[in-house]
């Protein structure tokens, strides 16, 4: 027996919804978490388990970011984590130009060794050098030059800076005198080229001579490194022997052996991709069958069968007058048909119609007229010439590809084979060819393929995490796989999948089920009897009297050969069988020969809906105007005048300042949004309490509990139920598409498609067939029955429904089943059966017979390998810190007139039992006070303009009333905090003012506030305090940017008499560069500065006051603004002070080398005046503990 005290243990989990759960999971061994969709599930294991393990691997290998030792999930401790490798179920955008090769990583390692091992053999039979020889150089320039006068250069450095020493030396040692630079005609001398900038990129090349081939003796090529040779005819290179190589028997070229060589992507001059097929291996034409009509002239409308808006054929803008002008020129006959056109003529149309036609080929509506040949350049491999010249093993690269899993394990046998070929067959994908694409491979072997990874490590001492591995696999090839995940474990592996299958969680040592529902009411641990036979038989509403059929004969596609079947219309219809028995091809199939006999056919595959990593559920249904409306017509959109393309990090103005809307800055969570991606303005405005982020991260679910207000929109509610019906509720508005699974990718279609497609779908003159793959995929049999609702209400409006499935639920309640097998590849692609699922399951009566060897294979697990086990040593000191900040802290105010509140209610409680009738209002900077206690004149002119807009006519500054219109000539940083807006409720008092509500009484101005506010030092706090605000990545000091320490130098300063503009002022070892350099940047920065009146720096430096020396030396690094005609997305062309040290040090780059020592001596380590080296913005000194009665 293994020791339990070194099982994996997470103690106080409250990830997401987790609901402070404790998990014990055993190493060496297979645990299963299982549970509803949205339960908390992936919460565990990928929110907590693999992320922490992550974090963990970055300290322990010293590479973490600040990010990784200052946030962690929420857990309150952890024990005996190894390190982990993960295996998402994350929906796979699938390409034309991805295949198995390409997706598992083995085409890498096939360049690699074509690089390394491969040989060029001439097309006449010789090996060819990979590189050209010295003594080979003047007879192939003799062989391949004409009698013309050449130039010869040889390369030095390509895009690099200059180092004028390392030239010289060349120069001297190969007696060169002028050189070429960024391949301009004009050659320069030595001298020349040290004149050029030093801080830029330059190519430059030696030149040789010029002489025609009769002379090559003159130049003595063999002295220079051959693979820098280039030779050009005036500006044309026609040899340049850094890529070139040649045969020595026919001079035939070839290129040297490269990485790019062996690629088909037309990414340099250097691929070796066919250029007739840019690597396609295929070639597109038009099919002239269906595109022309023979029987009438070329001028006829309906010559082409393109739809004719009477000027032009629409799609192709091929105009009448373009027509007529080419037979006029060309002496057509106009008023003949087509097919009696000489053979000349037709020839000569038809070139002219595809020269037109080619620029929109890919129009979907001229796509249906384009046919696909292989390209008979490249025999459809899509490499070049050169590419396939390269052999190893009497091979080239285009005929390894072409081999199967299983040709390929052969074909490396006793060759140093790569491991993922191992990988790929044990996971009974060796049918497969390695440039099979991707884009045709079923969901269960993408699945495995996923996979290989693991595999190919050939790891020990890991936790292997595995979502969902059972998706699109058969019965059989879970077996199989089962046995793949026992010798993983057996290797002293700790395996943890999160499925719903039956069979793998019967097979699994350790099972935790998270449930009891989703979202809010799931997050706990549950006993499970998983009822799987809940859904043995259903009811369903069909129409039993249509017994039409449908037959498809003689089928050849893929691996099936000569196959028939019956197609019952108006059912639910199953296929059947093991991964790769042609399941997947026999619906495509179906799919494209159906419209012979439906009005539509709908095919919702697996593959990917999207390829912006931008796009979510909301916005790919077409909800996110809708949801964007809701919060524009709130009261504060409308002050603040925002409109609804505002609400979106994809919009210049609602997108974080910091990222960009990105929510992500170098792949860490970006400090100005938290990862939300917009800004706090828009934040700031909440529909039912919630600002859009929140809402968009709630559980659709979970939506009418807290967001009833979304229910008021039509097309909104009935997305919804939708969603809900479709098994998808557990996700939210916000869920990336790029991150959901294959099935729900699936469903998110289909309910895409049922909410634009409503009136066709219940049109009962309509027939349509439904395909989709896996409808069920992620689903527990408990949510597979709201999928059934849904295709029964498809069914129940004369349609068909044809699903791929492996589920057993959904297979027991179809009315037809189709099987193919008996196995995978050329193997498959055999209709095994074809009949109703009653004489289906009469015919297997004992399906699961074959399942009954005993995967139950002992496994010793006392030996544990410590090193599997990560720095579990790290210090935790801190959260336990934050944990205990957070359970136990107070807001406590220093103003005696400031009331702290925990919650709106309680504040408007207060308000209602106290002082019911007196004036409510609200400070219009409330926001701008959150970034600083100053607030520029640019902000100042805004708040006033937006008031206006709202139709606020009046504000109160210092007591006295004052137009909204002459308030902006009225106040600056001196009194912005006594302007104060009238509100005629709480409600809005309390949004527009942030949840800082100010009373006005007859003794003074009281402030209710549910955030930390000190008038007197002028802070105000976040709106809503959770655990990361006491986080220091999240809270930390604008002026240290939570170092806690600055660095500091007056060494600048010789006169504090001057003034800070003027030269004199500045210490006389900088004078000159600050004359030439600096003062420009200095007078634009400060004089931005002060017309937006926070600071005026234009006068003596000893007049300064302490709040500007400071400003002076530390900066006001919270207030930015973008230069005239500035790019926003250009972090230089924002106008920024830092302080005038770190000004300096920023702009060391001017310096002299003694202006750099003597500066760096001087720079002093400071406590941060701002925190006084507490790290932390200034709000956190009003944050008690009940453990301490001074300032944290």
């Amino acid at each position: 027996m293994a020791n339990k005290d070194n099982d994996i243990i997470i103690l106080g989990a409250t990830e997401n919804n987790l609901k402070n759960i404790n998990v014990r999971i055993p190493l060496n061994k297979i645990t299963c978490i299982t549970g509803k969709s949205g339960s908390g599930k992936s919460s565990l294991v990928d929110g907590i388990i693999s992320r922490e393990a992550t974090r963990l691997k970055k300290i322990t290998s010293g590479i973490a970011s600040e990010y990784d030792l200052l946030v962690r999930p929420s857990f309150k401790d952890i024990h005996n984590l190894p390190n982990c490798i993960s295996v998402k179920q994350e929906c796979v955008i699938r390409t034309e130009s991805s295949n198995v090769a390409t997706y598992s990583g083995l085409n890498n390692y096939f360049r690699k060794l074509f690089v390394d091992k491969g040989h060029i053999i001439c097309a006449c039979g010789e090996e060819v050098d990979n590189t050209v020889s010295s003594n080979q150089v003047e007879s192939i320039v003799y062989k391949l030059l004409d009698d013309r006068v050449y130039d010869f250069y040889s390369l030095i450095i390509k895009n690099k800076k200059i180092e004028i020493d390392k030239i010289k030396k060349f120069a001297i040692l190969h007696n060169v005198e002028y050189f070429q630079v960024d391949g301009k005609n004009k050659k320069i001398d030595l001298k020349s080229l040290g004149k050029l900038d030093k801080f830029k990129n330059f190519t430059v090349k030696a030149y040789i001579g010029s002489v025609d081939k009769t002379n090559l003796s003159m130049l003595n090529l063999y002295k220079f490194p051959i693979n820098t040779i280039e030779v050009y005819n005036s500006a044309s290179c026609v040899l340049n022997f850094s890529y070139q190589t040649f045969c020595s028997a026919c001079y035939l070229e070839y290129q040297t052996k490269s990485i790019s060589l062996f690629t088909r992507k037309n990414l340099s001059k250097l691929s070796g991709c066919c250029l007739y097929c840019a690597g396609k291996g295929v070639g597109k034409s038009f099919n002239l069958e269906t595109l022309i009509n023979k029987r009438v002239s070329v001028v006829d409308f309906s010559f082409l069968n393109i739809p004719h808006n009477g000027k032009s054929y629409k799609y192709i803008n091929l105009q009448n007058t373009y027509i007529k002008k080419f037979i006029v020129a060309n002496s057509i006959d106009n008023e003949v048909e087509f097919e009696f056109l000489s053979e000349n003529n037709k020839i000569q149309f038809l070139d002219f119609l595809s020269e037109k036609l080619i620029k929109y080929i890919d129009h979907p509506k001229v796509q249906e007229f384009v046919i696909e040949n292989e390209c008979k350049k490249c025999n459809g491999s899509g490499f070049n010439r050169k590419a396939t010249s390269v052999f190893y093993r009497n091979t080239n690269i285009s005929q390894l590809l072409k081999l199967t899993i299983i040709e390929a394990l052969s074909f490396f046998n006793n060759y140093g084979i790569d491991l993922t070929i191992k990988a790929l067959h044990k996971l009974s994908l060796g049918h497969l060819s390695l440039d099979r694409k991707t884009t045709t491979l079923s969901g269960g072997e993408l699945q495995r393929l996923k996979l290989v990874d693991v595999l190919a490590r050939e790891a020990d001492s890991y936790l292997l995490i595995i979502d969902e591995p059972s998706i699109g696999l058969h019965r059989d090839d879970l077996q199989s796989l089962l046995k793949v995940f026992k010798g993983i474990v057996k290797e002293q592996n700790t395996l943890l999948i999160i499925d719903h299958s039956p069979y793998v969680i019967s097979q699994s040592d350790n099972i935790i089920e998270i449930g009891p529902s989703s979202g809010a009411k799931g997050g706990y641990i549950v006993s499970g009897d998983n009822n799987n036979d809940l859904l043995e038989k259903i009811d369903l509403c069909r129409n039993k009297d249509n017994e039409n059929t449908i037959s498809f004969d003689n089928i050849n596609y893929n691996n099936i050969i000569e196959q028939s079947i019956t197609l019952p219309l108006n059912r639910l219809t199953c296929l059947v069988g093991v991964s790769g028995s042609g399941k997947s091809s026999l619906a495509s199939y179906i799919s494209k020969k159906g419209n012979e006999s439906f009005n539509e056919v709908i095919t919702l595959n697996q593959f990917g809906v999207s390829k912006n990593k931008r796009s979510t559920i909301a916005t790919y249904i077409g909800l996110s105007d809708e949801l964007r409306e809701l919060y524009a017509l709130t009261t504060k959109a409308k002050l603040l005048d925002l409109s609804k393309s505002e609400f979106t990090p994809n919009s210049a103005l609602g997108a974080c300042e910091v990222c960009n809307g990105d929510g992500k800055l170098n792949d860490v969570v970006c400090s100005g949004c938290d990862g939300k991606k917009l800004n706090p303005y828009i934040l700031s405005i909440l529909l039912d309490g919630l600002n859009i982020y929140e809402l968009n991260n709630i559980p659709i679910n979970e939506l009418k509990e807290f967001a009833p207000t979304v229910f008021s929109s039509v097309k909104i509610c009935q997305s919804i139920q939708i969603l809900n019906d479709l098994g998808l509720s557990h996700l939210t508005f916000g869920t990336g598409i790029p991150n959901i699974s294959g099935g729900e990718a699936q469903r998110i279609k289909l309910a895409k498609y049922l909410l634009g497609n409503s009136h066709s779908i219940l049109n009962d003159e309509q027939h349509n067939l439904f395909i989709l793959d896996e409808p069920s995929q992620g689903l527990n049999p408990e949510d597979s029955f709201n999928v059934f609702k849904i295709i029964d209400n498809i069914l129940s409006s004369n349609n068909t429904v044809l699903i791929i499935e492996h589920n057993d639920v959904l297979i027991k309640n179809s009315d037809y089943i189709i099987e193919l097998g008996p196995k995978a590849g050329n193997l498959g692609g055999v209709v095994s059966f074809c009949g109703s699922t009653n004489d289906f399951f009469q015919q297997n009566e004992n399906p699961d017979e074959s399942l009954d060897e005993s995967l139950d294979e002992v496994i010793d697990s006392d030996e544990l390998y410590a090193s599997a086990v990560l720095n579990n040593t790290v210090d935790t000191s801190y959260f336990t810190q934050l944990d205990e900040y957070y359970s136990k802290f107070k807001v406590i105010s220093p103003d005696v007139n400031v009331l702290n509140f925990d919650f709106k209610v309680d504040s408007y409680n207060y308000y209602k039992g106290n002082h019911p009738n007196n004036d409510l209002f609200f400070n219009p900077f409330c926001f701008q006070f959150q970034k600083s206690s100053l607030v520029s004149y640019d902000d100042i002119q805004n708040v006033f303009y937006q008031l206006k807009k709202f139709g606020i006519t009046h504000v109160e500054v210092d007591g006295l009333n004052i137009e909204v219109d002459k308030a902006q000539f009225h106040v600056d940083n001196t009194n912005c905090w006594n302007v104060i807006v009238k509100s005629h409720t709480f409600e809005q008092a309390f949004e527009l003012g942030n949840g800082w509500i100010i009373l006005k009484t007859p003794l003074n101005l009281l402030h209710l506030t549910t955030s930390l506010l000190s008038i007197e030092n002028k802070v105000v706090g976040v709106r809503k305090i959770t655990k990361q605000s006491f986080n220091l990545y999240y809270n930390k000091c604008s002026t240290c940017n939570g170092k806690g320490n600055i660095n500091f130098s007056d060494l600048l300063i010789r006169s504090s008499k001057e003034n800070v503009l003027d030269v004199a002022f500045y210490h006389e070892l900088f004078a000159k560069v600050v004359q030439e350099k600096l003062l420009k940047k200095l007078k634009l920065i400060f004089l931005t500065f002060k017309e937006q009146k926070l600071f005026n720096f234009n006068k003596p430096f000893d007049q300064f006051t302490s709040l500007e020396l400071s400003i002076f030396h530390y900066g006001l690094p919270s207030h930015k603004f973008l230069k005239k005609n500035g790019r926003k997305s250009a972090k230089s062309d924002f106008i920024q002070w830092t302080g005038m040290t770190d000004f300096l040090i920023n702009n060391m780059k001017h310096f002299t080398n003694d202006m750099k020592k003597s500066f760096e001596k001087s720079l002093q380590i400071k406590n941060c005046p701002a925190c006084l080296g507490n790290k932390y913005s200034n709000e956190f000194n009003y944050y008690l503990t009940e453990l301490h009665n001074d300032k944290c």
